[in-house]
């Protein structure tokens, strides 16, 4: 009970001292310290900025009181056209490749009841894909940054087999014409690759499932 108390009132390091007196007879009391000394790491999936924008990326942790920050430049569209599809991105081979920037990032000591958050600043002036590694502890996270002023809207139509993509610059208010377009059948995983036209508009037959779109300019 005292033990449950210390829990409900956010107070791990006690909670902790009483459940150990029980553990070997309450699984309750076992989980709950399992629980409190658990450690985690993780990043947003896809975070996409502007030129220009501050690069932050939202770390939530608990229980790590420091990890190793490392950045490296991807091409999307050689990535998806060897893969079939951006699955998996994370677990690319980055052996042998340098990153284009590293540090160490200090978090709050102690022991945590709740996920804590830290905002990580990244010097990402360059438009291009980046894949943010961390690692801390014996925990690891990955997310991917996009740094684009590119807009794309598409409408898979299933009723024709085919995928209508539409691409815009944000940052000049217009369409783009001209650029490279791979369309990705997530049912079949043939690939469609092409150009937008003049409307900024590029339409790819034959996709039966939802299709994974990437863009270059």
């Amino acid at each position: 009970l005292l033990g449950q108390i210390f829990h409900s009132q956010g107070q791990p390091a006690d909670a902790i001292k009483e459940y150990r007196r029980v553990e070997d007879r309450f699984a309750d009391a076992r989980r709950s310290i399992a629980y409190f000394l658990r450690q985690q790491i993780a990043l947003p999936e896809l975070t996409t900025l502007k030129p220009g924008e501050p690069a932050e990326l939202k770390l939530t942790y608990r229980n790590v009181p420091a990890c190793d920050v490392k950045v490296y430049g991807i091409d999307l569209m050689k990535f998806a056209r060897l893969r079939g599809n951006l699955a998996g991105i994370e677990q690319v081979n980055l052996a042998g490749i340098r990153p284009r920037h590293e540090e160490t990032v200090a978090l709050a000591e102690g022991l945590h009841a709740a996920d804590q958050a830290h905002a990580i600043s990244l010097p990402l002036a360059e438009t291009g894909a980046y894949l943010v590694v961390c690692r801390g502890g014996n925990e690891y996270a990955s997310g991917l940054v996009l740094v684009t002023p590119l807009q794309i809207k598409v409408e898979h139509i299933e009723a024709e087999s085919a995928a209508r993509v539409m691409v815009r610059d944000s940052a000049a208010g217009q369409v783009v014409s001209g650029a490279q377009v791979n369309v990705i059948d997530s049912t079949t995983g043939r690939s469609i690759a092409g150009k937008t036209d003049l409307r900024g508009v590029f339409v790819a037959e034959e996709v039966a499932g939802p299709p994974t779109v990437i863009v270059k300019d």
